[in-house]
């Protein structure tokens, strides 16, 4: 669980670009459901994927985690945070399912390749999940679709 509270919280959230999260007037209560939120991805990628990780922390010494940290700005599930973290920390999306039918169905399923071997597969039937897609890197190469990499929003920026 990471051990910095709301000012190191707000910290890391502004240099990610989504400091306006944590407002003045109600502070207290939304940095104690971002820390909830950051503790429970810790946790998943600790009992799940084996990576013992204090996301605040690890911001300091690796900037590529702001699209991570960017995920706490929207409603999202463990496991699609935990896609972004991979990604982000080397994986290569290999397969992007994505279904939806108007009023009934959505589901998302995202299969990473890890630097090390293997593969790992995030899956979510949570409509809020699908923002996790405007982070992606989408390009042709040699004409044939990639997907590279999870970045962060340059949020004011054009």
């Amino acid at each position: 669980m990471t051990r910095r509270g709301s000012a190191g919280l707000r910290t890391v959230l502004e240099a990610a670009g989504v400091g306006w999260l944590v407002p003045d007037d109600d502070a207290d209560d939304v940095a104690a459901r971002v820390l909830q939120e950051i503790a429970e991805l810790e946790d998943y990628l600790r009992d799940r994927l084996g990576v013992d990780t204090e996301l605040l922390a690890d911001f300091d010494r690796d900037e590529r985690l702001a699209a991570v940290v960017q995920t706490f700005a929207s409603p999202m599930t463990t496991a699609m945070r935990a896609m972004a973290y991979a990604v982000v920390t080397g994986g290569r999306v290999e397969t992007l399912d994505v279904r939806y039918r108007y009023g009934r169905e959505v589901a998302l399923r995202v299969e990473v390749a890890m630097p090390e071997g293997g593969s790992l597969e995030f899956a979510s039937d949570e409509l809020w999940d699908f923002q996790a897609l405007r982070h992606f890197g989408l390009l042709k190469a040699g004409g044939r679709p990639v997907i590279d990499g999870f970045y962060a929003t340059r949020w004011g920026q054009t």
